[in-house]
């Protein structure tokens, strides 16, 4: 059966953004924004892309892009990711018309406030919001892949639980009693990379996460996923993200 997994990493409205600078983004997580005042803009692909009232924007995650103001704005936005088996169609940005009554949500959730009192139920309604974004979508944009084999679902949710202590091609093998050789091209061909360049992918992805949504210090996050030191980690944070783990954190919004 075919699983969905929406988990919303952050959620905000800030108001009066600007300059808004940020050069060549690029996080594992999606991203949705609102913006109730105009102003905000992207640039990705060599296009610029306005952000305003009238539109939901949904940038789908490993896409590079840049944002800059043309005057102060004010935005609603969300960090999420989808299960890895339901995939956007194209590397794209996509812009769709603005749902009144989702907007009518949203604005419920500003009105609210922050206030630890209300978390549960601005948690709760941001699911219901972006879900119902989503939704609006065209419907031959989200589509599920062909059914994962079995036995590498199985493995990837062995490596999963095991990021701290990433286990090796003969650890999974046996996992899945397959010889080594076998295991490796069965996992390359379903995947569509080797299990270690999965497991790489998948560590720097949860050290993402770390990075923009805990307190914990690059050297924490380095010990908490198993790598040497922090000289080690962010040698492997560059080669998969192109920037350094420190000015990746620095990409908040």
């Amino acid at each position: 059966m075919f699983e969905h997994n929406l988990k919303i990493h952050y959620y905000s409205y800030l108001r009066d953004i600007a300059p808004w600078l940020q050069n060549n983004l690029m996080t594992p997580y999606w991203r949705f924004y609102w913006n109730e005042v105009p102003g905000g803009c992207l640039r990705c692909q060599h296009r610029e892309i306005e952000l305003g009232p009238d539109v939901f924007t949904v940038i789908p995650g490993y896409l590079k892009f840049s944002t800059f103001a043309r005057a102060p704005f004010h935005q609603f936005y969300i960090h999420f990711d989808l299960n890895e088996q339901l995939v956007l169609s194209g590397k794209q940005i996509w812009q769709i018309p603005a749902d009144p009554q989702i907007v009518s949500e949203i604005k419920t959730f500003i009105a609210g406030g922050k206030t630890p009192e209300r978390e549960l139920e601005r948690s709760i309604l941001s699911y219901r919001i972006l879900a119902g974004a989503l939704l609006t979508l065209p419907h031959e944009v989200l589509s599920p892949p062909p059914r994962l084999d079995e036995r590498i679902a199985k493995a990837c949710e062995y490596i999963d639980k095991n990021l701290h202590r990433p286990p090796a091609n003969d650890e999974l093998a046996a996992l899945l009693r397959l010889n080594r050789n076998s295991f490796v091209r069965l996992f390359a061909q379903t995947v569509g990379e080797t299990p270690q360049q999965y497991i790489r992918r998948k560590r720097i992805e949860r050290a993402c996460e770390y990075l923009h949504f805990s307190n914990q210090s690059i050297e924490e996050i380095a010990e908490t996923l198993g790598f040497a030191d922090r000289f080690h980690f962010s040698r492997i944070f560059r080669q998969v993200m192109l920037i350094p783990p420190a000015r990746f954190r620095a990409t908040q919004k």
